[in-house]
């Protein structure tokens, strides 16, 4: 880490969502980008249509914006929302540089994978390979040598084994357990609980122990 931007430029730092994602984040976050840390002189929260023009929170008044509000020119942002699909939609902004979000309370990893929200005791191993915008929460485990796909969420309690490849765009809910070697597919939904013995396909939701699919994703 070689300079503190903020001290030099004043950034602002503009947040997509403004849910409880938004709200970990600003209350226990590193944030990073490239080799840098971030401290930005003001944070804004950003949705399509906000019903609302401020979020109170550690008894400041947090500004809500539009996506169309959004200043010209390259600016720094971060998605707090875990959903797949307004990842994959938010990322194609072109002059947006995406910053990181690390908890005080979670190891550096190796490498910073871009956009990346990493919370509070989570666990990444050196070798794992991490896509774009993932978000892991507390106390998840993703160790040696498994992939996540782009845009994936990865609940709290989520323990994997090694090897283990998760697609684009999927989420593994709270305590659920994936043995080493596993494959799950791309836009596929792993309901909270499941214990994964054998490969889950693309597009699909998929619950229980042993976790069968039950139903398309659409």
């Amino acid at each position: 880490m070689v300079e503190i931007l903020g001290q030099k430029n004043n950034s602002s730092l503009y947040i997509f969502g403004a849910g409880g994602g938004a709200v970990e984040a600003l209350e226990d976050s590193r944030w990073v980008v490239g080799e840098s840390f971030l401290k930005p002189k003001h944070i804004f929260l950003v949705e399509d249509k906000p019903e609302k023009r401020k979020m109170e929170l550690f008894g400041k008044d947090i500004p809500i914006i539009a996506q169309s509000e959004l200043p010209a020119g390259e600016i720094y942002g971060h998605i707090s929302a875990f959903t797949p699909k307004y990842k994959e939609k938010v990322d194609k902004l072109e002059n947006v540089k995406w910053v990181t979000a690390l908890s005080y309370m979670a190891r550096l990893p190796n490498y910073l994978a871009i956009g990346f929200n990493l919370r509070a005791y989570a666990f990444v191993g050196r070798t794992a390979l991490i896509g774009r915008h993932v978000k892991m929460n507390f106390h998840a485990v993703v160790p040696h040598y498994c992939e996540i796909g782009d845009y994936s969420f990865i609940s709290h309690n989520v323990a994997m084994g090694g090897n283990v490849v998760v697609g684009k765009k999927s989420c593994i809910y709270e305590n659920s357990t994936i043995i080493p070697g596993i494959k799950i597919g791309e836009n596929t939904v792993i309901g909270a609980g499941s214990v994964v013995t054998k490969d889950i396909p693309s597009n699909v939701v998929a619950f229980g122990n042993p976790c069968k699919v039950v139903r398309d994703n659409d």
